[in-house]
């Protein structure tokens, strides 16, 4: 008879996107129990049809209204196309409400492993100093100070997640062509790795 698994765990994280399934890695590798809820479906592989040519999907990528029907709010996300509108989640059968007085347009709910990271075109930005303590530059901010434990404070964290990411790259991609600030680790598919340094 097969034994069964303790089903407890320290940390229940919910989403694999960015922040949960970066979460879940550094919280796992720090030696916690960590199970991840997700609502998504794993990635498939015709999922990867971004580069699909507009004039070989059935309606051209033009089917704004045509996509409404089933995603009214998700529709109004730049990032909801023909391309990959299953992955978002259907208004229609997920509906949700807010108060009159407080309308909101819940976008990018997406129901795919890894959530909104699939629809961010790969770019990530690091916010800098100035963006986080833009009130002691030019005496102008978004908030009223200055954003504390911030930036420098950072640094040594942020650094060892950056060393952390690895990026997948056709078997015919020149190191060359990339400009990266940090370094950072490479590796083609055929299993060919280099590194980079700005």
């Amino acid at each position: 008879m097969a034994q069964k698994s303790d089903p407890s765990y320290d940390v229940i994280v919910v989403g694999s996107g960015a922040s949960g399934g970066w979460a879940a890695k550094r919280l796992s590798e720090a030696g916690v129990r960590v199970a991840i809820v997700e609502a998504g479906r794993p990635h498939r592989p015709d999922d990867f049809r971004e580069h699909q040519r507009p004039f070989d999907l059935p309606y051209g990528n033009l089917s704004r209204e045509v996509l409404r029907r089933t995603r009214p709010r998700q529709t109004d996300c730049y990032a909801c196309t023909e391309h990959n509108a299953d992955w978002f989640a259907n208004d229609v059968e997920e509906p949700y409400t807010t108060p009159a007085d407080k309308p909101f347009s819940w976008q990018g709910r997406l129901r795919l492993v890894g959530g909104r990271t699939n629809v961010w075109a790969r770019q990530s930005y690091r916010l800098s100093e100035q963006d986080l303590k833009g009130r002691s530059f030019d005496g102008e901010g978004v908030i009223a100070d200055d954003t504390p434990n911030c930036g420098d404070d950072l640094q040594p964290g942020l650094s060892a997640d950056n060393f952390q990411i690895r990026f997948r790259l056709p078997n015919d991609a020149e190191p060359s062509v990339l400009r990266i600030v940090d370094e950072l680790d490479f590796e083609s598919e055929d299993g060919k790795s280099w590194s980079l340094a700005g």
